[in-house]
């Protein structure tokens, strides 16, 4: 079962479409790049509280209920938080939203900017501390916001994180990056006056394009979209705890086949894993023991409508706990 990929950029673009080509156009080279080996501090700006116990409207059928934001709001990047607020971003309005769906209350915040204009939010996580963690398609790559204080915190890193998942043992925050070709960590380091990060990226290789990523165990999982292939990292650690190192595990599939621009892979068992495949618009259900896989249409071929189909934080929640 053999998948060509017609060039890898080509490939990049067709598999994230309209969203990946909006991520292209508003990268470009940051001058503020961190230094893997350093802790990095925040620099805070205090958040502009814009709406504040807003009742939204909202719409009811039979299986779903619709809330209202503003026009022109462009949200995108969901998270459902411990508290049960739901959290969203306004890409083209530059803000974040928090919802309340026990009285239908809304909030939104202004995100600082700087450098102003459109931003696509792609991916968000919450820390062990009750931290939201957010990243732009834009010079802003990466916030942090405090729910209490109402504060955002920006971070550097090589390129916007493309994906975001927390290691609920270790605390750690680990993302890919589409564009940038690295897999990267944010680690805490104690202090006692205030909280400081330690950012660390790996390169994964030119062109893998990692997108997607499953922890478990204490390895993870990266869906390399450039390279049709799932990789499996472990981790070296140094004596204060911190991540310092990845070694490559395993790679799948482990023949010349190929998975069809990959964007996201979830690890059911250690003999089942799931990636999704935005250029053929399947969903591959891969055996590590035999090396067999079974694929899955997501879209009919006779309506040349493709579903781009990806595995969301929901789904990954779902399954993991099925496990």
């Amino acid at each position: 079962m053999k998948i060509k990929l017609n060039s890898k950029k080509t490939a990049i673009i067709i598999a994230i479409a309209v969203s990946i080509t909006i991520v292209i156009l508003l990268y470009d080279n940051f001058e503020n790049n961190m230094e893997n080996k350093n802790s990095i501090k925040p620099s805070d700006s205090t958040s502009n509280k814009t709406l504040a116990n807003i009742q939204t409207s909202i719409f009811k059928s039979r299986y779903v209920t619709v809330y209202s934001l503003a026009n022109g709001t462009g949200p995108n990047g969901i998270l459902v938080d411990r508290e049960g607020m739901v959290w969203t971003s306004g890409s083209s309005s530059n803000s974040l939203f928090r919802l309340d769906p026990s009285n239908n209350t809304l909030e939104s915040y202004s995100i600082p900017s700087e450098r102003h204009g459109k931003t696509m939010v792609w991916t968000m996580v919450q820390d062990k501390d009750g931290f939201l963690w957010f990243s732009q398609f834009s010079g802003n790559p990466l916030w942090m916001f405090d729910p209490k204080s109402e504060k955002f915190s920006l971070f550097h890193t090589s390129s916007p994180p493309f994906q975001m998942k927390l290691d609920e043992k270790s605390g750690n925050i680990w993302f890919t990056t589409l564009v940038g070709n690295t897999l990267g960590v944010i680690q805490k380091v104690e202090n006692k006056t205030k909280p400081s990060y330690k950012i660390t990226e790996f390169p994964t290789g030119q062109d893998t394009d990692p997108s997607g990523l499953f922890l478990k165990d204490g390895s993870i999982w990266v869906a390399e979209l450039g390279e049709g292939k799932i990789v499996k990292f472990d981790t070296l650690r140094n004596t204060d705890g911190f991540v310092t190192k990845l070694t490559k595990a395993s790679v799948i599939p482990s023949d010349k086949n190929l998975f069809s621009s990959p964007t996201d892979v979830l690890v059911q068992s250690n003999e089942t894993v799931w990636v999704t495949e935005h250029t053929a618009s399947t969903i591959s259900k891969y055996d590590l023991k035999s090396n067999n896989w079974k694929r899955f249409s997501t879209a009919q071929a006779i309506d040349q409508i493709p579903t781009l189909p990806f595995l969301d934080e929901g789904e990954s929640r779902s399954q993991r706990d099925m496990v």
